[in-house]
């Protein structure tokens, strides 16, 4: 049976991989674009034209709460939702290339506060839908977690990725607080209390236990590879990488198309 999915980010990377292969698998998806030429564009290769009259596209920014509105009233005129996909990351400006900055900075922050709010209000709309949300973040969250990674890792994330890898801290957080459950690393918990207190201090205020459906995507560190269909998911201890292509493989194929709740209500790492 066709899936009705939405997935934000979906340009390049994981998301473009996975609504292409949600779409050869005949599922419904729609998207939110700030640059859909980029994407139809690359589309008009990957997909036949009948997959890709599947794919609906919506232009906006998901930060911007009405454009995220409007996505969801998009989606919905092919029925109840059944996914949200959440791929998106900002860029690095390395002008300072001991510390490099995130640009947009806070962008999980913002757009997950955001993408939150619009599926909250969303299932209280539609109380017969039981939408599963399935953000993408990033291995090593947390000082537990950290632990487990290699020396390369560690490095990495401590210095080249420091800003994303602390915005994907806090949007873990947030889906946390929104699911009635403490994060499962208490640094987790008390560093992003901090940054969203000084960012966007309403919040820490958002309703708390009504995300009931829910698996975080922790990839290690990403690459342009092709696509293998073959790859580790569970713990991530000591693996060093994994292709944007593949993550969005076991989106499609696994989380989405075989429908798997062994993870719901936490995370689960992807990896080679």
């Amino acid at each position: 049976m066709a899936k009705n999915v939405i997935i934000l980010g979906a340009s390049t990377g994981v998301g473009f991989f996975a609504a292409v292969e949600l779409a050869k698998d005949s599922n419904n998806i729609t998207l939110l674009l700030r640059k859909p030429a980029e994407f139809e564009q690359k589309i008009a290769t990957a997909l036949t034209s009948d997959q890709q009259q599947r794919i609906a596209i919506v232009k906006g920014d998901a930060t911007v709460r009405a454009d995220v509105d409007i996505l969801f009233e998009k989606a919905q005129q092919k029925g109840n939702i059944d996914y949200v996909v959440t791929t998106i990351g900002g860029k690095l400006d390395f002008k300072n290339p001991f510390h490099p900055k995130l640009l947009p900075p806070h962008i999980c922050a913002d757009y997950g506060y955001v993408v939150l709010e619009a599926l909250r209000a969303y299932l209280i709309a539609h109380p017969t839908a039981s939408t599963f949300f399935i953000p993408v973040t990033s291995n090593g969250m947390g000082k537990e977690e950290f632990k487990k990674l290699t020396l390369v890792q560690k490095a990495v994330y401590s210095v080249i990725l420091l800003e994303p890898h602390l915005d994907k801290e806090v949007f873990e957080y947030l889906i946390f607080l929104n699911a009635g459950l403490p994060h499962p690393d208490p640094f987790v918990t008390s560093t992003a209390t901090k940054e969203i207190a000084s960012h966007n201090p309403e919040a820490l205020n958002m309703p708390q236990g009504w995300l009931k459906n829910f698996t975080i995507v922790r990839p290690a560190v990403l690459n342009d590879n092709e696509m293998t269909g073959v790859y580790v998911v569970g713990d991530l201890q000591k693996r060093q990488n994994v292709s944007r292509a593949d993550v969005g493989h076991f989106i499609a194929k696994d989380l989405i198309g075989k429908g798997r709740l062994d993870w719901n209500g936490g995370a689960v790492g992807i990896a080679y």
